[in-house]
């Protein structure tokens, strides 16, 4: 005679997990070893309850399965015992999935730029299992690294020396259920200014000694990204050029003079000759 019930136990695993299967074993602790039997098995997503259509096959007072298309968020698992003494017990175990990667994004300088040193902000938020690890690179190099962070959000603010041209920044954040999200930027950097060179036509030199005829003058400005402006200071005067290259006539009094071309790049490097 077995007036108690057995007791159950099903392994648990609450640990969050990308994978939408999960194996279970369930044990039975019985006053007698129970003869094979059968035991009916539910599970509960989002207060939806799925009957299972195969009852477990209990032998030798264990079992085991694999639940297969396990949703997003939190499931509880429920096993019935049922004897044929008709005593009833039962057992539950929760599992935790997260299939979403998390939300990044990436702020880096959206102009060309001639600082040896920029600031680069990079935001997360995972709302499922949290974020675990962030990794930010500038042109391969690690230059911040966060893990076991078991967060939902995470901000980071951060100055960094740069190279001279195209900068390629990268940005990788785990989830701590392992869904991975990946995101690269990139910005150009310019420390050189532009070539200036100016000539007088006449002789080629950068100084004239001036008559009534006045003088020509001729230049040439180049850059390696682009000249955003340029002008011409003479005998007190400026006047504003809007070609890389050409020519103009001057006229002054009776006397030697100098003429200058001045150039600015798009970073806001400059120079003049």
């Amino acid at each position: 005679v077995d007036r108690n019930a057995p007791s159950c136990d099903l392994s648990q695993n609450w640990n969050w997990s990308n994978s939408s299967t999960q194996e279970l074993f369930l044990s039975v602790n019985s006053t007698f070893v129970l003869a094979p039997f059968s035991a009916s098995w539910n599970w509960t997503s989002d207060q939806t309850t799925h009957v299972a259509t195969t009852p477990l096959l209990v032998l030798n007072n264990s079992s085991s399965w694999t639940l297969r298309g396990i949703p997003e968020g939190e499931s509880t698992i429920t096993v019935q015992l049922s004897t044929e003494s008709g005593m009833v017990s039962t057992c539950s175990s929760w599992l935790r999935r997260d299939y979403t990667p998390a939300e990044v994004s990436l702020d880096v300088p959206k102009s060309i730029t001639n600082d040896s040193a920029v600031e680069i902000r990079f935001n997360a938020s995972d709302i499922g299992a949290g974020i675990a690890n962030a990794i930010l690179t500038i042109n391969g190099r690690v230059v911040q690294n966060h893990s076991l962070l078991n967060q939902s959000t995470l901000e980071v603010i951060g100055e960094y020396n740069v190279s001279e041209g195209v900068n390629f920044v990268e940005l990788v954040v785990v989830d701590v259920s392992g869904n991975q999200m990946f995101i690269n930027d990139s910005f150009s950097v310019d420390w050189t200014a532009p070539s200036v060179q100016i000539f007088f036509a006449a002789n080629q030199s950068s100084h004239h000694v001036f008559d009534k005829s006045g003088a020509t003058i001729a230049w040439n400005i180049t850059d390696l990204n682009r000249v955003e402006t340029a002008w011409i200071t003479f005998e007190n005067q400026s006047f504003s050029i809007e070609q890389t290259s050409g020519f103009m006539t001057l006229y002054a009094a009776t006397g030697s003079w100098n003429a200058t071309v001045h150039a600015r790049d798009i970073a806001g490097n400059q120079r003049h000759n």
